[in-house]
């Protein structure tokens, strides 16, 4: 009888091991892999506590691994849907579709429109002004941070401090939504490094200021000569005037009195430049 028992033991307690194995609930899974593939990705807090991108495609700050249980794994979005069934790559047409169906493409909300982005490039665009292309309640088009009408995409015609309205969609965007000089209906400012009109290009390499700027750094612009080596001929000392283009106006003889801060040492340094350059 003393052998009996423990053998019996053994006999109760594999048959609850092997039940165990088969009917232990699902690991849970994600692709932590696949955000690289994308040009941006947004982000939300997990149940963890940090940062995760996992909000691009699925349905919850966690990924597979946040599914619920009424929820099929693994949780995807409608965004994460249309670029499961594309084999998981960026093109422009998944840039093109609406996913979340809030009036802005999913290009737009990863901030490259075109599509045009490939895996091994820079990120395009402004990585802070992402939003979500698999919630309608995120998109690129609700707000006007620095009220000069134009959101990061979209151009706000009707004053309501936002993109959302009919007709408002439009090519136009903001890239610095904290300036208010910035945005794709301003002038490109060949006086400053910003890209002022958001074409993706600052004042070097901005065809708008070809003229201005010192390519091969010899100290010589196509107008100008660059005295303070900063690679531009923008410095209004340093510019060079087109004979025949350019006049001044001024009296030296209420300079002197220093009207409205006028100086007449800078009156003369200026003449004098001027009809050296003839």
């Amino acid at each position: 009888m003393t052998n009996r028992r423990p053998l019996l033991a053994l006999l109760l307690v594999i048959p609850a091991a092997v039940v165990g194995t088969l009917y232990a609930p699902p690991v849970a899974r994600s692709f932590p892999t696949y955000p690289p593939y994308l040009p941006n990705r947004a982000y939300a807090t997990g149940s963890d506590n940090m940062q995760k991108p996992c909000i691009t495609c699925h349905n919850n700050p966690d990924g597979g691994q946040g599914c619920q249980p009424s929820s099929s794994w693994p949780c995807l979005n409608p965004f994460g849907m249309a670029f499961q069934s594309g084999g998981h790559f960026w093109t422009p047409t998944l840039a093109g579709l609406d996913s979340d169906g809030d009036g802005f493409t999913n290009g737009q909300e990863l901030q490259d429109p075109t599509g045009g982005w490939i895996v091994g490039q820079p990120s395009p665009g402004n990585a802070s002004y992402v939003t979500r292309p698999g919630f309608s309640a995120f998109s690129p088009g609700q707000s006007d941070g620095d009220f000069d009408h134009y959101c990061f995409f979209g151009h706000d015609t009707n004053n309501d401090g936002d993109c959302l309205d009919a007709g408002e969609n439009t090519t136009d965007r903001d890239c610095n939504d904290a300036v208010g000089t910035i945005n794709t209906a301003a002038p490109e400012l060949c006086t400053n490094v910003v890209d002022d009109n958001c074409d993706g290009l600052d004042t070097f390499s901005d065809p708008a200021c070809a003229m201005f700027v010192d390519h091969d750094r010899d100290g010589f612009c196509p107008v100008g000569q660059d005295t303070n080596a900063d690679r531009d001929c923008t410095d209004w000392l340093e510019a060079r005037p087109v004979p025949g283009k350019l006049f001044l106006v001024g009296d030296p003889k209420q300079s002197i009195y220093r009207f409205r801060r006028a100086d007449v040492a800078l009156y003369e340094s200026v003449k004098q430049r001027l009809l050296a350059a003839g």
